[in-house]
């Protein structure tokens, strides 16, 4: 009993942790065993008083009363020592446990304090570099102005000692790295027996043939000016712009000043552009010479025509070594001047129009011409097609071919477009003959002049009429657009059989030629501002500069001072290789041919590293020029690669790539954690951008993972699913993987997808797929489809993958009208991406294995939701097909499936995908 209250004591006076009361009954009750001397098998024990019970579990022991004695008396004196040593046992330990929590929280404290003192460090850093290349690029504009400077003072003399600073990539260094290297800026060039002293009073080279044979470009264009090193920028002259009563100059002059090439700083202008309006200001020989930098023959100087009228002459002819953009231009210095349309046609500011249709290819009529012949003064030196030869042609068919010679009451002369001699007059006004022109295949484009035979094809192109251009005539801007992609062309004799010719087009041709008519219209002659900004870009590909590139979205971070990750960098990663995709690496050496003549054209500039560069040998990861054999591992003797060797090396063309993942959320934090949760260990992912889309930032006691991926949490400030599509400077990869944060995917999958994406840049590669449907009950409609099918046209962005080109085709040059009506419905981002993609590589997506469903069967309702979501998708699908004039979707019967899919294979090897 004593031993009882005492052990009842003990209970209550310690309060000890679970180890510690171990500790404490392993020390106590052994110990007080051993001086009982307890044996193992009860000695004092009445017969038949110890029983097994049936089971056979346990034993009931009936202890005799002990008298106590002297001894029992030292014994509980002794065990009392022992209980108080114990205690001081116990003590000991606890103070022990708290020195070591004290010193746990110190060093949790020093690291938190260490890893702060990172981040701000790292802050410095970047801010340090951005202020170094900031100076950099200031103290190359200074250069510039120096060079520019001391070649107007001494002739060019000793600009050639004088050297600037660029980036240029080395090729053994990794994907990403630069080395400096010494430019040399480009040197003056001075015409022949002309020494730099005199250099301002270099002879004008006029008149009329003297001129044309004496400008090229070497010889009347300071490339001095317009160096490699630093970016092209073009002053305006306000000069009959600003203070001038033409609406026309006026929207002229502001669209330049906001443009991205403008620069109010004349001295580092490598171009000067001048609005030339002969009907408002008399623009002579010492006109020009007035101009500010025009310094005696107007070097580096753009005149372009901007007369609100095609019909006068009055266009000075003394322009020096000035480049002459206009649409009629009888001095015309073939590569050097440069042939532009009518600007007087661009009159109105209102937006473009909505496309026709491209379907049916064969419409009502066959071809459409309309004009009256206005005879030259003297007969000209070459055939031109008369009246007499359209008459022939009309003669055989005058249900479907619509050519008149003649003018009408009801279409009478245009006024504002009028023909020169030798050309054929405009009939009816502009609405009147594309209307006429919507309801052709084919447009008749007659030479004979530039004037209304510029004025024809413009109007074709914006209709849909392809033209057929017959005789020999300067087109726009001839020296980059190939106009073998848009317009038939035919010599004068073959008037006559334009009959035959036009019937043995293929619809398949039409169409395309259509399509392209169409892309050349909206790009270079949608307005006067489309047309100036041509003019402008011509002459920068000419003198080998690439355009300004478009700026990447700016991300600014839901959390304090605008900081996007939660927890800072994450050191490393699941990644091997830190393969950061090149971004504007061939500025200079990009066919500036192919960007004239392909989306998004040449006005704007794109990131250089596109879905469409060509594949890399397969040699290369072996043989790369000193970078890519020690890079990454390789199979083990040339064997199979399956198995393990699979799931540790990506492989293919290129060994060393990643992805970025990008997903939309809205006030779904616990789904968003846990979707992030699910990255975790993924291989490949280099970073993941999460766009809160809600305006109010996340709560302060949200748990974000810690994957050890960096993490940037963006906010745009609107709530908008075109967000999803912002090209964002923290996206360093060209692969990104868009994802919902409900949708549920295993990592093999991601992996198979981004393996399968690799082989198709181009196209949008993912899971959900769904197709458009023709609504047989409201003909000329089309309705969004989810049902199982045998075919699809459509990869939802929901679990895609796509390149990062098109985030910058949809966020800058998709039509606005798009992303305005997904802002309308809040719904159909990805339907848009579909249309985009399919419109500029006409091939359709690709559909890869997956599980049968990937949404998340506990989430929140999303907006899919409602009922009213297919509805807003039917209505979404028949808009985008009126923006963009056609159904740009394409059906596909393609899946892509693990190479070993359902394949038997030996016991020692493994599938590449477990389950797939």
């Amino acid at each position: 009993m004593v031993l009882r209250s005492v052990l009842r004591q003990l209970h209550r006076r310690l309060s000890l942790r679970p180890m510690l009361g171990l500790l404490f009954v392993v020390g106590v009750f052994v110990p007080i065993g051993v001086l009982l001397n307890l044996p193992a098998t009860p000695k004092n024990v009445d017969d038949g008083a110890a029983s097994d019970d049936d089971d056979g579990n346990f034993a009931v022991v009936h202890l005799k009363p002990q008298v106590r004695t002297l001894e029992d008396e030292n014994d509980g004196a002794s065990l009392k020592r022992r209980i108080a040593e114990l205690e001081r046992l116990r003590d000991a330990v606890r103070n022990d446990v708290r020195d070591l929590e004290r010193r746990r929280q110190s060093i949790q404290q020093a690291t938190q304090t260490a890893a702060s003192r990172l981040e701000e460090t790292k802050s410095r850093r970047n801010a340090l570099a951005h202020d170094v290349a900031k100076a950099k690029a200031e103290l190359q504009a200074t250069r510039a102005d120096l060079r520019r400077l001391a070649s107007q003072r001494g002739g060019g003399g000793g600009v050639e000692n004088d050297v600037v600073v660029v980036a240029k990539r080395s090729p053994d260094e990794s994907r990403g790295g630069v080395r400096l290297v010494e430019a040399v800026p480009p040197k003056r060039v001075i015409v022949p027996g002309v020494t730099s002293q005199d250099a301002a009073a270099v002879p004008v080279p006029f008149p009329g043939e003297r001129m044309a044979g004496a400008c090229r470009l070497l010889t009347c264009f300071d490339f001095s000016r317009c160096s490699l090193t630093t970016p092209f920028a073009v002053h305006l002259y306000d000069e009959g712009s600003a203070t001038d009563e033409s609406a026309l100059l006026r929207r002229l002059a502001l669209h330049i000043k906001l443009a991205p090439y403008y620069t109010s700083n004349p001295n580092r202008a490598c171009l000067y552009l001048v609005l030339v309006d002969s009907r408002r200001r008399q623009w002579d020989e010492n006109a020009f010479k007035s101009l500010a930098h025009w310094r005696g023959d107007g070097r580096n100087h753009l005149l372009v025509d901007v007369t609100n009228s095609t019909t006068t002459d009055n266009f000075p002819d003394n322009v020096g070594r000035a480049i002459v953009a206009r649409h009629s231009n009888p001095r015309h210095r073939r590569g050097f001047d440069v042939v532009a349309p009518p600007i007087a046609m661009f009159s109105s500011s209102s937006p473009l129009p909505p496309p026709p249709r491209q379907l049916p290819a064969f419409r009502r009529y066959l071809i459409y011409f309309r004009g009256e012949w206005n005879p030259p003064a003297r007969q000209p030196l070459s055939l031109a097609t008369t009246p007499a030869d359209l008459a022939s042609i009309r003669a055989h068919d005058n249900e479907e071919l619509v050519v008149a010679t003649e003018c009408t009451r009801t279409a009478p002369k245009d006024a504002t477009v009028v023909a020169r001699p030798g050309e054929w007059h405009l009939c009816g006004t502009s609405s009147q003959r594309v209307a006429s022109l919507s309801s052709s295949t084919f447009a008749l484009i007659l030479g004979g002049g530039e004037t209304t035979t510029h004025a024809r094809l413009v109007e074709s192109l914006r209709a849909g009429a392809v033209p057929i251009v017959v005789g020999d005539v300067r087109l726009p801007f001839d020296d980059v657009l190939d106009w073998s992609r848009v317009a038939f062309r035919l010599a004068d004799a073959r008037a006559t059989e334009l009959n035959f010719f036009l019937r043995a087009v293929a619809e398949g041709d039409v169409l395309d030629m259509r399509r392209r008519g169409r892309f050349v219209w909206e790009t270079y002659f949608g307005s006067a501002t489309r047309v100036v900004d041509s003019v402008v870009a011509v002459v920068r590909t000419r003198i080998g500069l690439p355009p300004n590139v478009v700026a990447e979205a700016r991300t600014v971070g839901v959390f304090a001072d605008g900081e996007t990750s939660p927890f800072g960098e994450a050191a490393g990663g699941v990644a091997a290789v830190e393969a950061p995709s090149p971004r504007f690496q061939k500025n200079f050496t990009l066919n500036s041919y192919d960007a004239w003549n392909d989306s998004p054209g040449a006005l704007v500039g794109m990131p250089s590293v596109t879905p469409f560069v060509s594949a890399l040998p397969s040699g290369f990861q072996y043989m790369g020029p000193g970078r890519g054999k020690n890079l990454h591992r390789t199979v083990r003797d040339g064997g199979p690669l399956n198995g393990p060797e699979f799931d540790v090396l990506l492989a293919g063309n290129v060994p060393d790539e990643q992805f970025t993942i990008v997903m939309l959320t809205f006030d779904r934090n616990l789904v968003l954690t846990a979707a992030l949760e699910r990255l975790r260990n993924l291989q490949y992912l280099r970073t993941i951008v999460v766009v809160w889309n809600n305006p109010q930032p996340p709560p302060a006691n949200m748990e974000w993972p810690n994957i050890g991926i960096p993490i940037h949490v963006i906010t745009t400030g609107k709530n908008s699913l075109n967000n999803r599509f912002l090209p964002f400077d923290k996206i360093e990869t060209e692969a990104v993987l868009s994802m919902d944060d409900d949708a549920h995917l295993r990592h093999d999958e991601i992996q198979l997808a981004f393996r399968v994406w690799r082989e198709n840049k181009d196209r949008i590669v993912g899971f959900p797929g769904r197709f458009h449907a023709w609504d047989a009950r409201h003909p000329g409609r089309w309705n969004y489809n989810a049902n199982y099918s045998c075919e699809m046209s459509m990869v939802l962005t929901g679990a895609a993958f796509f390149h990062k080109y098109y985030m910058y085709l949809y966020s800058y040059t998709m039509s606005q009208s798009i992303r305005d009506k997904v802002d309308e419905y809040m719904n159909c981002e990805d339907i848009a991406m579909n249309f985009l993609v399919s419109h500029v590589t006409r091939k359709p997506p690709v559909k890869v294995t997956s599980r049968w469903t990937f949404r998340c069967p506990g989430c929140p309702e999303a907006l899919s939701g409602d009922n009213s979501h297919f509805e807003e998708r039917h209505e979404c699908i028949n808009y985008f097909v009126k923006v963009y004039g056609y159904m740009p979707l394409l059906y596909t019967q393609f899946r892509a499936d693990s190479i070993l899919f359902k394949t038997r294979i030996p016991s020692d090897r493994t599938k590449c995908f477990k389950f797939i």
